[in-house]
Formats: C-alpha cells, structure tokens, sequence
C-alpha cells in the first residue's frame, strides 16, 4: 500500500508514493519466510481525458534479505529491488 503525492499541473501529472507492505519468499524445499518492505515510488501520469489516462512509473522495495532460519546463509543486509512499470489508469 502506498500514499500518492500528486502535484497538479497542466498537461503531465508527476506523482511520488511512499509506503510498505510484506514480499513472501516461498523456496522449493525448506520453510518460508516473510519479510516487510518499504515502497518508494515516482512516475508521471499522462491524461487522455478527465477520467482516463496513462502511466510510467518506477518502483523499489527495500527489504531486509531473506535468512530462512538458518545462520549459515544471513547475511543482515538490505537489498533494493527496482522495477519500472507502465499502464493506463481511470479516475472515478
């Protein structure tokens, strides 16, 4: 879940979100583990109408790695995972 931040201008709609959630790492063999990540987020919103649109972001979870229970492969890092993304949107 995320908070957008949208400034208003005339024809391109930059945006920034921020928020969090939980990513689930599910091995073949052995337990799984959850984890929560922070959600950091910027795009622009592109309007083809009053109601409808498009979309170009980018997106990054922060997460702490995933250890599994076993001491022997934690490494107590963070990882950055970024992704970008596009799609239309509609506004009710």
């Amino acid at each position: 879940a995320a908070y957008l931040f949208h400034p208003h201008f005339r024809h391109l709609q930059p945006f920034v979100g921020v928020g969090g959630g939980a990513l689930g790492f599910f091995p073949t063999i052995g337990p799984h583990q959850w984890r929560g990540a922070g959600l950091v987020e910027a795009g622009l919103d592109i309007p083809a109408s009053p109601h409808f649109g498009f979309r170009v972001q980018g997106r990054s979870l922060i997460y702490r790695a995933p250890n599994f229970n076993n001491a022997a492969i934690s490494s107590r890092s963070w990882v950055a995972t970024a992704e970008p993304s596009g799609g239309i949107y509609i506004r009710f």
